[in-house]
């Protein structure tokens, strides 16, 4: 643009630079993490792992993650805003599908990386951000919170014998309290 242009623009009250602002913000869909994800999902996880795994992962992508962050370029994505959104599916309950969650995105973004399309993993800063994965114990007036993952109790306590087999018992089942079931009310 001449600079006689420039001076009609600014006497005019436009801004001449703003044509070209606008075309710059504006983003190819296909720039989305959303776009980079979907592509990750049809040309490696859904030919690596079983069906029924890889379509549970596309779910927690189009209902917790998209929503949030679906819109927005990869690089675009920082650590703060990961952790935002994985808090709110911890507030849910969902402590467990939150760290799934993280790990799938890590996945789309390590993917993202190798193809030149995401410069970082803004997951891996998060590092103990999220509340360990666990399960309540009760016995008489006691109880007691347990990590799953380390079948330790971070809260409460128990009489010494029931907590020997409540921490036995949540070593024998620990694969099988990783899997997310949904929330378990009981009424006695």
């Amino acid at each position: 643009m001449s600079a006689a242009k420039i001076k009609v623009s600014l006497a005019e009250g436009s801004d001449p630079g703003g044509k070209k602002k606008k075309v710059s913000t504006e983003m190819d869909p296909a720039e989305s993490f959303q776009a980079l994800a979907m592509e990750w999902y049809e040309k490696v996880h859904a030919t690596q792992v079983v069906e029924a795994h890889a379509v549970r992962n596309l779910s927690r992508l189009k209902k917790m993650v998209f929503p949030y962050v679906g819109e927005h370029r990869p690089n675009e994505i920082t650590p703060p805003m990961v952790l935002d959104l994985l808090l709110k599916i911890c507030d849910t309950g969902h402590i467990e599908t939150a760290h799934r969650a993280k790990s799938v995105m890590s996945l789309v973004f390590r993917y993202g990386i190798s193809l030149g399309r995401a410069e970082r993993d803004p997951t891996r800063d998060l590092s103990g951000m999220l509340p360990a994965p666990h399960f309540h114990a009760y016995y008489a007036e006691h109880r007691a919170t347990v990590d799953i993952s380390t079948c330790e109790i971070l809260d409460g306590s128990l009489p010494k014998i029931q907590k020997k087999q409540v921490l036995a018992w949540a070593e024998i089942h620990q694969e099988a309290l990783i899997v997310p079931l949904p929330r378990l009310w009981c009424f006695w």
